[in-house]
């Protein structure tokens, strides 16, 4: 797939039908013409099957036209989280992801060792015994940080703007190659805490890096939550001022330029 495609733009044309439907601009029969060609023509040009209710929209028969506007209506919501996932596991292939002759791998930093986003701080880390979550809670090594991660999440939305944004949860199997194995933003990215257990249920195979990334839409700053099955570390990525920004709201106590690989 090319890295040049415009996400936004592809979908203006599906969204500018769908907006003029429900608006009664286009009727119901002349809807029905016109709608498959232009979702053809998307996903031809994405290179894959558009996302859902889409698809459900373009099975016009089988369903009532009260529940057409009602997939319509969600569908003008969703599209542009479509494209922002899209364009983000783009983004994040070319800008994140570096390659050797051997091996590809998460690299969060430029050439001079600074975050691609600015600057880089730590809000909270902890070692993880014998690669267990479950025995260092119950051993109490564990030792909880001064905010719950949803009040993370909030002071993001309200620092940055409620900028739409979306999950990206990479992982390093064996430390050989460096995958993306799911980006999530059709929902409400600033409201689902719970995004955490991916990294526990479902960390790299055989060892390696496990990496849940919140990115806006800017691409100005990363929340970045990062297991190597020793340690888990919450880190802000960012300009400094956002980042402290952030921090000051929930209390977090900041460790610049921390490395959670050294404990430095």
């Amino acid at each position: 797939m090319s890295t040049n495609l415009d996400f936004e733009k592809l979908t203006e044309p599906l969204a500018e039908l769908i907006e003029s439907f429900l608006a009664d601009e286009v009727d119901y029969p002349e809807f029905q013409k016109r709608f498959q060609p232009v979702l053809e023509d998307y996903e031809k040009k994405v290179g894959s099957k558009a996302y859902w209710p889409l698809d459900v929209i373009a099975d016009i028969p089988r369903h009532c036209r009260k529940d057409l506007n009602q997939y319509c209506r969600q569908a003008i919501e969703r599209l542009p989280k479509e494209a922002l996932e899209r364009s983000t596991r783009i983004w994040v292939e070319s800008e994140l992801i570096e390659h050797d002759q051997t091996y590809s791998f998460f690299n969060f930093f430029d050439p001079s060792g600074s975050s691609r986003f600015g600057a880089h701080a730590a809000f909270y880390s902890n070692p993880v015994e014998q690669y267990s979550f479950l025995l260092s809670s119950l051993n109490a090594t564990f030792v909880p940080p001064p905010f719950r991660f949803a009040e993370l999440l909030q002071r993001l939305r309200d620092v940055g703007g409620n900028e739409l944004a979306t999950w990206v949860y990479g992982t390093e199997p064996d430390n050989v190659i460096a995958m993306i194995d799911r980006i999530s933003g059709l929902g409400d990215p600033y409201g689902e805490p719970d995004r955490l257990r991916r990294i526990e249920q479902q960390p790299a195979p055989e060892g390696g890096g496990s990496y849940l990334m919140l990115l806006p839409k800017s691409k100005k700053w990363m929340l970045l939550n990062e297991y190597d099955y020793n340690r888990f570390t919450i880190y802000l990525h960012g300009e400094v001022e956002f980042v402290e920004r952030v921090a000051q709201g929930i209390g977090a106590q900041t460790i610049w330029n921390f490395d959670s690989r050294n404990g430095t």
